[in-house]
């Protein structure tokens, strides 16, 4: 127990990024209890979160698979074309490539698809783990009477006495054994994620275009004159 005066507050973090909660409260207290917690490593050694991780490599290893398997596909595919070269008309033989280059852009598309769904459920998953984290650290500063929980790692010292990180990853591999990645969800928010930013290049490129006819209507004024 450190003895400080101040204002009974609760910061409580938890995620691997600060996710911090601050309460403010009415009175003041000589006597102030605090803990603090790594929440980094409360996080990365978790069951949860090694469930989380075995799932995504899992979705990796049949994304790579797959992907592997078409760009395999497609290098066949230019090989034949060129192979057939000197049968083909010129115009044949260049309307093949155009078809293979559009082939090997859905698939770049499609890898690229693929990686942001794999990263917006890892981000999705890591955040309901981390709300656990946080509801546990709630519950314990409240059953222990603690005023003030910090995150280990932006202390520069602390007395290993305040330590409750085992604690708190005790009591969150009971509770949060394990986390569901869905998949699913996260496809349509990527999805949904690159349609906003297609919509807004679009936008931006008829804002271009109407600058542009703005300026040469502005010049052929100004031409007149």
């Amino acid at each position: 127990m450190i003895k400080l005066t101040q204002c009974k507050s609760v910061i409580l973090a938890a995620a691997l990024t600060a996710m911090v909660a601050f309460y403010p409260c009415k009175y003041s207290y000589a006597d102030t209890n605090i803990a603090v917690a790594d929440t980094t490593r409360i996080m990365e050694t978790s069951l949860a979160y090694k469930d989380i991780v075995k799932q995504l490599e899992k979705k990796y290893e049949g994304y790579r698979e797959s992907i592997q398997k078409s760009e395999a596909q497609l290098k066949k595919k230019y090989q034949e074309v060129e192979a057939q070269k000197s049968a083909l008309s010129k115009e044949a033989f260049e309307a093949k490539n155009e078809e293979l280059a559009k082939d090997a852009a859905e698939l770049q598309r499609r890898s690229y698809n693929e990686r942001n769904i794999l990263e917006k459920a890892h981000a999705d998953s890591v955040q309901k783990l981390g709300d656990k984290v946080l509801d546990i650290i709630q519950s314990k500063a409240k059953s222990m009477s603690y005023n003030l929980i910090l995150d280990k790692n932006s202390s520069s010292y602390v007395d290993e006495k305040l330590d409750i990180t085992a604690s708190v990853l005790e009591d969150l591999d009971k509770a949060l054994p394990t986390v569901q990645v869905d998949f699913e969800a996260a496809r349509k928010g990527a999805e949904s994620a690159a349609a906003a930013a297609n919509d807004s290049t679009k936008d931006d490129t008829k804002g271009g275009k109407n600058t542009t006819s703005v300026d040469k209507k502005s010049d052929k004024s100004k031409d007149k004159k």
